[in-house]
């Protein structure tokens, strides 16, 4: 058994590397990979730097990519696959600087909470503040955006107060303020994911139904985010509001959703509701309906994916800039 778990990794390891190789990016554009951006308790985090040209002395505007994963799994190289990579495709013709970052995942053992991710996110920008001179940064147009819980880290770093999460001393002197949002399919309000107040007696129907790996991972995720067991449930449904993009919509900047109507695993009506709450306060928000996609868009044909492309750059080319 060993040998055949051994044999799957280094499977999986020699397609990522060749997956890696046979990226072609455009142009003269070329990649920085593994830039160490912050040191943290559990380890360094690193970003990986899409520069557009090469040979190029101007700055270039700067797009950050969050990764999804459940905040819990996945990194910064899940840009290189899907209509992702057909996003970062476009913003380096059109002369975008991407920057695409680890964070801190969440886990079962609590040895990350929130909103430490979040706090890396928001160092990240703030990384890009400090550093560019050193690549050619332009500081005035700096977006973010991410897929799934990247879209929810996305939201919370564009609309959330910087004292939410401090970060690092080091970096703490840089804003992480950036100027729109790109979000694709990501939670907007946690409670609603979650159910932090479900009963005990709805809960054990729940387990009768529900996958039991689906049921860790919302305790997990609960525990992560509020720090509290089930208990108190209506203690985590407030610090779930206080960690939801919907809470700040009065401070939220210029932002444009991705969403399949089929999604499966964040409802549809997550963005329906951001949507809704942003144009009340009269706040700048496109909704991008994605027909028949489930979560990922696993079914998204390369046409499609390159009008999401277009979409996120013609929004990036009308609102990044201060």
């Amino acid at each position: 058994m060993k040998y055949k778990i051994l044999a799957l990794i280094i499977c999986l390891w020699l397609t990522q590397t060749w997956c890696i190789a046979k990226m072609n990016l455009p142009g003269k554009a070329k990649l920085i990979e593994g830039v160490i951006y912050k040191e943290t308790p559990q380890g360094v985090l690193r970003l990986d730097i899409f520069k557009p040209d090469s040979t190029s002395h101007q700055t270039s505007p700067v797009f950050v990519f969050i990764h999804g994963g459940s905040w819990s799994a996945l990194d910064r190289t899940t840009i290189r696959s899907a209509f992702r990579f057909q996003m970062l495709e476009k913003l380096l013709q059109e002369g975008y600087a991407v920057v695409s970052i680890d964070y801190r995942l969440v886990n079962d053992k609590n040895e990350v909470i929130y909103p430490e991710p979040l706090s890396d996110c928001m160092d990240a920008i703030r990384w890009i503040r400090k550093e560019q001179l050193n690549y050619g940064f332009d500081i005035a147009k700096i977006a973010v955006g991410g897929c799934s819980a990247g879209g929810h880290l996305a939201l919370m770093t564009a609309y959330a107060p910087e004292l939410l999460a401090p970060g690092s001393v080091e970096l703490k002197s840089y804003s992480a303020r950036v100027n729109c949002c790109v979000d694709i399919y990501g939670p907007t309000h946690l409670g609603k994911m979650f159910l932090p107040t479900l009963l005990p007696p709805v809960l054990a129907l729940a387990h009768l139904v529900i996958p039991k790996a689906k049921m860790h991972e919302r305790q997990m995720l609960l525990q992560a985010f509020t720090r509290q067991n089930s208990s108190h449930p209506w203690r985590r449904h407030r610090i779930c509001k206080v960690f939801s993009p919907v809470s700040y919509v009065d401070r939220a900047v210029p932002t444009i959703i991705f969403h399949g109507n089929k999604d499966g695993l964040v409802p549809f009506a997550q963005s329906r509701l951001l949507q809704k709450k942003l144009q009340k306060r009269n706040k700048i928000v496109l909704l991008k309906v994605i027909e028949g996609q489930d979560h990922g868009f696993p079914t998204l044909d390369k046409s499609r994916g390159e009008k999401i492309a277009a979409e996120t750059y013609n929004f990036l080319l009308r609102y990044n800039h201060t």
